[in-house]
């Protein structure tokens, strides 16, 4: 049987099947301008027809070795709140169905209201 692999392991493996279709994708880009919207708000769309090939960056060999190793950790010092708020929530909701407080106000809801038609 084989074994699911951890959540880690998945999203290490997307970065770097994303880091090599870097090399394999030409770079470029679209010029964009900046457009007014109905509530007084200026919105950057793309210009249609503009693509442009850019030449690529040439860091080096190194460059994308150690983008890899540290895209994890960059990417949750941007998500602290995020990942932050989720523990709080998961940890609060784990108390909460430990204590069996869900389950005994359920309980006490179709005791109350069970017996009506």
């Amino acid at each position: 049987m084989i074994k699911m692999p951890s959540s880690f392991t998945i999203i290490f493996s997307l970065i770097i099947f994303v880091t090599i279709l870097t090399y394999i994708i030409p770079a470029g880009k679209f010029d964009k301008e900046f457009k007014q919207i109905g509530d007084g708000s200026k919105q950057e769309i793309v210009v249609a027809g503009t693509y442009q090939l850019v030449d690529r960056d040439p860091r080096g060999f190194l460059h994308p070795i150690v983008t890899i190793l540290t895209a994890m950790s960059k990417g949750m010092e941007h998500a602290a709140e995020v990942i932050i708020f989720v523990l709080i929530v998961g940890g609060a909701y784990g108390v909460i169905m430990k204590t069996g407080a869900i389950d005994a106000g359920i309980y006490c809801l179709i005791k109350k209201l069970g017996h009506r038609d």
